[in-house]
């Protein structure tokens, strides 16, 4: 899958509020790269349905994007603009498209991934007090990576969505997955 590797998207919103972590950011430029050392655990694939689902491996991942940000992370005030970089570890992700015959409207697709990330490393810059956020992100990065994990999942869902829809544009999915005889 080259065309993950890497992964550049336009400009879009993030907001996200935990007990610990609560900002609104805006990212451009949001870069995905190492997409392509997925390992899947898990398929089922069911031709009749529409339906693929299972559990696929990100190894090891990063992204790196322009920020503008307001709020705080793990109690720590957030402001400013400027460049994350995030390496991230593994992650695991659950997946299901489903509702994906061979229809002319594949907008209809229904896609669901949930992410859990075990651990990430953060690199701020751009922000008045990125030293101590940086710190502070990367001393509890296990705590932090279960924060964001939901909006990983969000972010992989919306990008998965678009994926898909192009592939069911190009292919019938009896083209990609043929039925058994």
């Amino acid at each position: 899958m080259r065309t993950l590797n890497p992964y550049v998207s336009s400009g879009f919103n993030i907001t996200l509020e935990t007990p610990i972590t609560d900002f609104a950011a805006y990212t451009t430029n949001f870069t995905l790269f190492k997409m392509y050392d997925y390992q899947f655990e898990e398929v089922d694939i069911r031709p009749k349905e529409g339906k693929i689902s299972g559990k696929v491996v990100l190894p090891k991942w990063g992204l790196w994007t322009n920020y503008e940000i307001l709020g705080q992370m793990i109690s720590v005030e957030v402001k400013g603009s400027g460049t994350v970089t995030c390496e991230c570890d593994r992650t695991v992700c659950e997946f299901s498209l489903s509702n994906w015959f061979d229809t002319s409207n594949c907008k209809d697709i229904n896609v669901d991934i949930v992410c859990k990330l075990d651990d990430m490393s953060i690199n701020f810059t751009g922000m008045a007090n990125e030293e101590v956020v940086n710190t502070l992100l990367n001393l509890s990065s296990r705590l932090f990576a279960s924060e964001v994990s939901p909006a990983f999942s969000s972010i992989f869902q919306g990008f998965m969505k678009q994926f898909t829809t192009r592939i069911c544009r190009k292919f019938k999915f009896s083209e990609l997955i043929p039925p058994s005889p």
